[in-house]
């Protein structure tokens, strides 16, 4: 995994600026270079390129060749930005920052020690994203993304500490969700399907044969559960059951 790219040198409020430039560009078309993205929206070209970097991982932008355009939740995005509706901007960027692999070290962390105060996670931020601890255009965008963060409320803030919001799930979250809900399924779907006993006297022994079908609808029925059926014939054999190999 490489580094974090954070917001560079700018503000929360000159970063949504910057967002909006992309939708006043029309950038949902065809591919556009920072130059002709700040030409159109009449920003300078350096200030465009400062966040390029940020946008393409956050997954606002795709990169096509030497220029890029809007991901489709991208155009979503920078819309909301342009036209000021900052209530479902910070919504639908919510959803990006809980995906995003490389931020999610930081949320993890952050879960992990409860509270932190806000000035080490602005240091953690900039040691993510391998800047030098020095480079206050790195410590900028930090504070610029922990009040992201906050703002779009995958975080909480008060009295200068910063813990995970109660109701933020990460992508880590969902996955595990997802696994111990397919988990859940699995169990109440497993269907033992048919279970035959044959028994006969011999010698003045009882020999059992048990056939076992179990399996979960989708999967080899064999392979699955071959060593719980072997495990089943262990337990009757050790209780003296000797296993018929009639057919």
């Amino acid at each position: 995994m490489g580094n974090l790219e954070i917001p560079y040198g700018v503000s929360l409020e000159g970063l949504l600026e910057v967002v909006g430039s992309w939708n006043r560009a029309d950038a949902a078309g065809l591919p556009l270079s920072a130059k002709e993205v700040a030409e159109k929206a009449r920003f300078k070209t350096k200030t465009i390129e400062r966040q390029q970097r940020f946008m393409l991982q956050l997954g606002l932008l795709q990169k096509k060749g030497r220029k890029y355009s809007l991901t489709e939740a991208g155009a979503q995005v920078c819309r909301l930005a342009d036209y000021q509706q900052t209530e479902d901007f910070y919504s639908k960027v919510r959803n990006l920052l809980t995906s995003w692999s490389e931020l999610l070290l930081v949320l993890e962390f952050v879960r992990r020690v409860g509270t932190i105060a806000r000035e080490k996670l602005v240091s953690r931020i900039v040691m993510y994203s391998g800047r030098p601890s020095g480079d206050k255009n790195a410590v900028t965008g930090a504070e610029t993304l922990v009040d992201l963060l906050e703002k779009a409320g995958v975080t909480s803030q008060e009295n200068g500490e910063v813990w995970i919001a109660k109701n933020t799930q990460t992508e880590n979250d969902r996955l595990m969700e997802a696994e111990s809900d397919r988990g859940e399924d699995m169990a109440k779907s497993t269907e033992v399907s048919r279970t035959v006993l044959k028994g006969k006297k011999e010698g003045g022994k009882t020999h059992i044969r048990v056939t076992v079908e179990v399996w979960h609808p989708g999967q080899e029925r064999d392979d699955r559960w071959s060593g719980f059926i072997d495990r089943f014939r262990e337990a009757l054999l050790s209780l003296g059951i000797k296993e018929d190999s009639d057919d």
